[in-house]
């Protein structure tokens, strides 16, 4: 949640238990205009700051165990650095030949 002063972060945690258990969408309206107005941020923001904290509030096992496995987005790689070692060694020893005539000639190397 970045650093907030003690007073906001209490707050937050408050409201975040409140949020939590609300059952209504009306309840759950109320208590973020509350909270907008007190700590004078964006609904967006307030609702996020909510979730996150009710989250580390009711579930502190799930989240930590989620927040240490980050996987790497995107496509893998389908090279290890060894292989861009080995074709830049050949490429050397080529006299830095272009890709075209580097290829035909790796198998030699």
């Amino acid at each position: 949640m970045g650093k907030l002063n003690p007073l906001v972060m209490e707050l937050t945690k408050k409201f975040a238990y409140q949020y939590q258990k609300a059952k209504r969408k009306k309840e759950k309206d109320r208590i973020l205009d509350q909270y907008c107005q007190l700590i004078k941020v964006k609904r967006n923001t307030a609702a996020k700051r909510l979730r996150k904290k009710a989250a580390e509030l009711f579930y502190p096992r799930v989240l930590s165990s989620f927040s240490k496995k980050k996987e790497k987005r995107g496509r893998k790689k389908k090279y290890h650095q060894l292989h861009f070692l080995l074709i830049e060694y050949c490429w050397r020893l080529g006299n830095y030949l272009c890709a075209e005539r580097l290829k035909p000639v790796l198998p030699v190397y």
